[in-house]
């Protein structure tokens, strides 16, 4: 925020990804900004109500922070990449003139430049930006997932904090003896490095189900808004891990999913945009390198995919939910695969983990640094063909093949993806269940008062789901749940 006394102006900005966070909302002859909806409590008669729109597309879809709108009504955030202007002496009048100042460029790479050039650029860029953001006169700390993005940050880092005579301070999250624990690849990439590292885990059995639901309902505060996940409540865990270190600024891999074709519905949506232009052999080719590669089937999960294939989530919402839902369609490629990763980057995915790993980090007083968030890494990977982006099977191709001498052929290969996973399924359907049924059994839960959540439908999805039906993801039974904590917890707060 820039004030021009002379032009009678303030000038409110946003960075670039919307990584930190500017809310605004008009109250009579007057104008309020803070980085946090919950500030907003402090003003006479705020009434904290639930934007329906918002709701009805986190229950139906799962999303969040795709567009200006809050989850309060009347409370708006600044889009990203914006200015905005506000007369000093009409602060009535509202936010003006608000544009964009960046917009991400697309345009083609230098077609005479061959594949191994545009590798070498990249290889540059990453480096470069994860160099950019170690300068600091705090200690800087790498949360490693034990996947691709987090161990090449790893690996570039620990370098260039050896050329300085630090040591690399690694933060992992791990679940032992857990389907979906990473240990094996965090222990890897540590002792590649030479490195310690820290692990962090929710631990049921020792911390107990009250603990661990207390947690959940900190984070779900701390947010701003409802949980998406566990994966939140981890991110919180680590900070507070690195608090303890006095880690002070830790570097994440967001960003590099989004740019260069990492998640698994990239081949799907490629595919369809050749089967859709009539290239059939190529999108079957392209498809069959996926599956004989062993990177598709084995992950591929209906309950997580079927937004990407068109199916919507509609059957649990509300009656003021149902006519408030705009669905947005997941499942249209458009005009091409690097528009549809710019869609991911601006809107349906960077901007709410941008937003979780804020809230998270800064409840403990910590930094968050993406390097590949670095705009010019976006780009560079939006512009990459898509030969590079994702080839003989292999998502992510650009980055595996320009940093393979710089990690484990375990990791820079490696075929599942998972990211910070825990046993949130489990826990839900386990130790968690008293407090779920407890919680969404209550008719005068907030979610059914306000007409979002149709309490018979989600009580018997939730019981489908404890009984193991596969076609339910975690995240369609945890969501009513997440909201109806955070709307106890604003009605609490707001009387």
């Amino acid at each position: 925020m820039v004030c021009d006394r002379e032009a009678g102006l303030i000038y409110l900005s946003r960075d670039r990804l919307g990584k930190k966070p500017l809310n605004y909302t008009q109250r009579g002859s007057s104008f309020y900004v803070a980085s946090e909806v919950k500030a907003f409590f402090a003003l006479p008669d705020f009434d904290p109500t639930p934007n329906a729109t918002v709701a009805a597309r986190y229950l139906g879809q799962i999303l969040q922070n795709a567009d200006e709108l809050s989850w309060v009504d009347g409370v708006q955030g600044l889009p990203p990449a914006s200015i905005g202007e506000l007369r000093i002496d009409r602060p009535h009048d509202g936010l003006s003139n608000v544009r964009r100042y960046w917009t991400a460029d697309m345009s083609p790479l230098n077609p005479t430049l061959r594949d191994e050039d545009h590798l070498a650029t990249l290889r540059d860029l990453v480096s470069d930006a994860t160099r950019l953001r170690l300068h600091a006169d705090v200690p800087v700390g790498i949360a490693l997932s034990g996947g691709l993005d987090s161990s090449i940050l790893a690996a570039v880092a620990a370098e260039a904090q050896a050329e300085n005579g630090v040591a690399a301070a690694l933060l992992s999250v791990v679940h032992p003896g857990a389907a979906d624990d990473e240990s094996e690849f965090v222990h890897a990439m540590a002792s590649h490095l030479g490195s310690d590292v820290t692990l962090v885990s929710l631990d049921m059995a020792s911390d107990g189900p009250d603990a661990t639901y207390d947690l959940i309902k900190r984070c779900n505060h701390m947010n701003d808004g409802p949980l998406s996940s566990l994966s939140s409540v981890l991110f919180y865990k680590l900070m507070e891990q690195a608090r303890a270190r006095n880690i002070t600024a830790i570097l994440t891999g967001q960003g590099a999913d989004e740019a260069f074709c990492g998640y698994r519905k990239f081949p799907f949506l490629e595919a369809k945009s050749r089967l859709k232009s009539g290239r059939i052999l190529s999108g079957t080719g392209f498809l069959a390198n996926f599956i004989s590669n062993g990177t598709m089937l084995g992950q591929f999960k209906f309950s997580e995919a079927k937004r990407y294939l068109g199916a919507k989530n509609a059957s649990i919402l509300g009656p003021a939910a149902k006519e408030a839902y705009a669905p947005i369609d997941l499942s249209e490629i458009g005009g091409g695969i690097a528009n549809r990763q710019l869609l991911d980057i601006e809107r349906l995915s960077v901007p709410y983990l941008c937003h979780y790993e804020d809230r998270m980090s800064m409840a403990m007083s910590r930094e968050v640094r993406s390097p590949f968030l670095d705009y010019r890494v976006l780009e560079m990977g939006l512009k990459l063909p898509v030969h590079l982006k994702m080839q003989r099977g292999w998502t992510k191709y650009a980055l595996r093949k320009a940093f393979e001498d710089k990690l484990p052929a375990s990791i820079s290969w490696r075929k599942d993806k998972k990211g910070f996973v825990n046993p949130e399924a489990d826990w839900f359907k386990g130790e968690l269940r008293a407090r779920v049924l407890d919680l969404m059994g209550d008719p005068a839960n907030p979610v059914y008062q306000l007409g979002l959540v149709d309490r018979a439908t989600y009580l018997d999805l939730y019981t489908s789901f404890c009984n193991g039906d596969n076609r339910i993801w975690f995240r369609d039974v945890f969501a009513p749940f997440s909201l109806s904590l955070w709307l106890a917890d604003w009605k609490s707060r707001a009387n």
